[in-house]
């Protein structure tokens, strides 16, 4: 059985019962037909992110929570993910990016900030904005500049 595969079996033995010990894990996985050692175990736990909860007074593994990010936190991982430049002269604020990032960074700048822009382009590594305003463009230049140092 394929890494992948197992973890998904561990992924649904985790809902499907209340598992409390890295044996337990190995008992059912047993069971099911696959053979693994409490060390595998212990390796694809830490992989698959599993955490204990309590329960009653006992604690079972369960998959972590994830909590999806909004638009604000995304395009602050992202600028300080990918971001290299950022320039404004005038109206205008030219990002330049890793490759590959700059359209989904551009649609999350829309997103945000749609009342101050006039138009957004961008291509596989840079974002050119431009602002109604100059004060706009200022404004986004020291937004973005704060979040990427």
């Amino acid at each position: 059985m394929k890494k992948s595969e197992r973890h998904e079996l561990m992924r649904q033995l985790v809902t499907d019962y209340q598992i409390e010990t890295q044996e337990d894990f190995v008992l059912l996985l047993n069971q099911k037909g696959v053979l693994v050692t409490q060390a595998t175990i212990s390796r694809d736990i830490k992989e698959l992110q599993l955490v204990k909860q309590n329960h009653n007074g006992r604690f079972y593994y369960t998959l972590p929570v994830v909590k999806p990010l909004g638009n604000k936190q995304k395009l602050h991982k992202m600028l300080q993910d990918s971001l290299i430049q950022n320039k404004q002269m005038d109206k205008l604020v030219a990002l330049k990016t890793i490759p590959g990032s700059a359209p989904a960074l551009g649609l999350l700048i829309e997103d945000i900030y749609d009342t101050q822009l006039f138009t957004l382009l961008t291509d596989d590594s840079k974002v050119l904005i431009i602002c109604y305003t100059e004060e706009s463009a200022k404004n986004l230049h020291d937004i973005f500049e704060q979040i990427r140092v």
